[in-house]
C-alpha cells in the first residue's frame, strides 16, 4: 500500500512537470493535434467553434483594478469590445461618425492616435485644401483618365457632374442633382439651378441651361439663361430670362419678362404677354393686364407702350415723342369717311384766319431762331388743334398739320370774294368802256355841230 502512494505521487509529478513545460512555451488548442504557428503563444484552430474572452458589463469592466495593458474584454452592455491602452478603456467600433481624420504627408491619423500609411500616395500627388504650387499645365490635374462620369459633391449631393461622349466632346451638369442631359445629346451644358420637382434638363445637342429652375432646351444649339418654366425648342433659339417665356421659332429670341411667345423664325418677344408670331417680327409689350399683343404680319416692329415711346428723351407726353428732326418720305393721317361722322364744312374760316398770328421766336432751351404760331394764341381761336397739359387749362403744343384743313376753306373764301370782286370789276370796266364810247360820241357830235 506504501509502495502504491509513492508511485501514485511520482506520476503526478512527472505529469505536472511536463504541463508546466508545455506552458511555459507555446500552446496549441486544436482538435488535429497540430502544433502551433511558430510565432504565436497561443494558436487555437476550429471549423466549427470560437474564441469566447470574458464578458462583463459596463459596471464590471470599469471595476477591474489596476488592468493591464492590451487587456481585452466583452462589454455585453454595450454589445461590444473594449480594450484597456494603458489610460483607459476604449471601445473597438467601426462608427467613426465622432472621430476626426486627417492627413499628413502619406500619414492617415484618427483621433486617439491612430494612423495608417498610405502607401503609394506622396504630398507631390495630391492636392491641399489650401491649394497647390509647381503643377504643370497640361501634366497635373483633378479628374480621371477613363470614360466615365466624374461627379463633385457637397452636403452628400452631387453638385456637379462631367460626362464624357464619344466625339470627345463633355456634358456638364451643375446644380440640382436632378438635373438632366438626355444621352444622346453632346456638348450640352446645366451650368446650376433645379429643385426637387422644377429640375432642368437638355435633350439637344449644343444645348445650354444658364441657371434658374424647371427650364428645357430642346433644340439644337439653343440657350435659356436663367428664370423658371422657360423653354428654347427652335434651333438656335434663346430665352434670357423671366417666367414661363416659350422661344419655338429657329433663331427666335425671348428677352425676358413673362408669358411671352416668339414662334415666328427670327422673330423677337419681350415684356408681358408678347406674341411675335410670324417670321421676322418684333413686339414689345408694356402693358400690365396679361392681355396678349400679338402680331398679324411678317417683318413687323410692334411695341405698345401706355406711357409713350420717347426717342431722346425720358419723359413722353405722347404715344411717340421725339426730341430732334424726323425725316421721312411721307407722314400719313387716317382720313377716310368710314371712320367719320358728323362732318360739316368749317365755317367762317377766313375770319378765324385772320385772328392767328404767324411770329418768329428763339427757344429757351437751345436758343435756336424758329418761326411759327403761339400756342396759347391758337388755342383761344381753334382749340381742336391745340394740346392742352393734362389740368385742361395749360397750352402745350399745337398740331399744324390739321391747321390745313382752316386754311384750305379761308383760301377758298378768300377767293370766292375775288371772284366776285373780279366780276364786278369786269362789270365795271364795261360801264366804262360804254362812258368812253358815249363821251367819244358826244365829242364828235360837237365837234361836226361846231362846223
Amino acid at each position: 500500500m506504501q509502495s502504491f502512494r509513492i508511485i501514485h505521487w511520482i506520476a503526478l509529478l512527472f505529469c505536472s512537470l511536463l504541463l508546466a513545460g508545455q506552458l511555459a512555451a507555446q500552446v496549441a488548442v486544436n482538435q488535429d493535434n497540430s502544433s502551433p504557428d511558430p510565432s504565436a503563444m497561443l494558436d487555437v484552430k476550429s471549423t466549427d467553434k470560437g474564441l469566447l474572452i470574458p464578458r462583463l458589463s459596463s459596471a464590471q469592466r470599469t471595476s477591474i483594478a489596476a488592468p493591464a495593458t492590451g487587456l481585452m474584454v466583452f462589454d455585453n452592455t454595450t454589445d461590444s469590445f473594449w480594450y484597456y491602452n494603458g489610460t483607459a478603456w476604449k471601445e473597438i467600433t467601426l462608427n467613426t461618425d465622432d472621430q476626426t481624420l486627417s492627413l499628413s504627408g502619406t500619414m492617415l491619423s484618427i483621433e486617439d492616435g491612430n494612423s495608417v500609411e498610405l502607401s503609394g500616395l506622396s504630398a507631390a500627388n495630391s492636392w491641399s485644401q489650401t491649394g497647390n504650387a509647381g503643377t504643370t499645365n497640361g501634366v497635373d490635374f483633378i479628374g480621371t483618365t477613363d470614360n466615365v462620369a466624374l461627379d463633385f459633391r457637397v452636403n452628400n449631393q452631387r453638385g456637379l457632374r462631367l460626362i464624357p461622349k464619344d466625339d470627345n466632346s463633355v456634358n456638364v451638369i451643375g446644380g440640382y442633382s436632378g438635373n438632366s442631359i438626355s444621352a444622346g445629346a453632346n456638348s450640352a451644358t446645366i451650368a446650376g439651378g433645379g429643385s426637387p420637382g422644377s429640375a432642368n434638363s437638355v435633350t439637344a445637342y449644343g444645348g445650354t441651361v444658364g441657371g434658374g429652375t424647371g427650364n428645357t432646351v430642346s433644340e439644337t444649339s439653343s440657350v435659356v439663361s436663367g428664370g423658371e418654366a422657360n423653354t428654347a425648342s427652335g434651333e438656335g433659339s434663346t430665352v434670357a430670362g423671366g417666367i414661363l417665356n416659350t422661344a419655338s421659332g429657329n433663331g427666335a429670341t425671348v428677352a425676358g419678362g413673362e408669358e411671352n411667345q416668339a414662334t415666328g423664325n427670327y422673330s423677337f418677344a419681350a415684356g408681358l404677354a408678347a406674341r411675335a408670331l410670324h417670321p421676322g417680327s418684333f413686339v414689345w409689350n408694356g402693358d400690365s393686364d396679361y392681355s396678349p399683343f400679338s402680331s398679324t404680319a411678317n417683318k413687323q416692329f410692334l411695341i405698345k407702350a401706355p406711357g409713350g415711346v420717347g426717342i431722346g428723351l425720358n419723359n413722353p407726353s405722347e404715344a411717340l415723342e421725339v426730341n430732334g428732326n424726323v425725316r421721312a418720305n411721307a407722314f400719313l393721317t387716317p382720313s377716310s369717311r368710314r371712320w367719320k361722322t358728323n362732318i360739316q364744312t368749317f365755317e367762317n374760316a377766313l375770319e378765324t384766319v385772320q385772328q392767328l398770328r404767324g411770329v418768329t421766336y428763339d427757344w429757351k432751351e437751345t436758343g435756336k431762331h424758329d418761326i411759327g404760331l403761339i400756342a396759347e394764341e391758337v388755342g383761344a381761336v381753334i382749340p381742336e388743334v391745340v394740346r392742352f397739359e393734362a389740368n385742361g387749362t395749360d397750352v402745350q403744343s399745337v398740331d399744324y398739320p390739321r391747321l390745313v384743313a382752316v386754311l384750305i376753306e379761308a383760301v377758298k373764301t378768300q377767293q370766292s370774294e375775288i371772284t366776285a370782286l373780279q366780276a364786278q370789276n369786269k362789270a365795271f370796266e364795261q360801264r366804262l368802256l360804254k362812258l368812253e364810247a358815249a363821251c367819244q360820241q358826244v365829242q364828235a357830235e360837237n365837234s361836226n355841230s361846231k362846223k
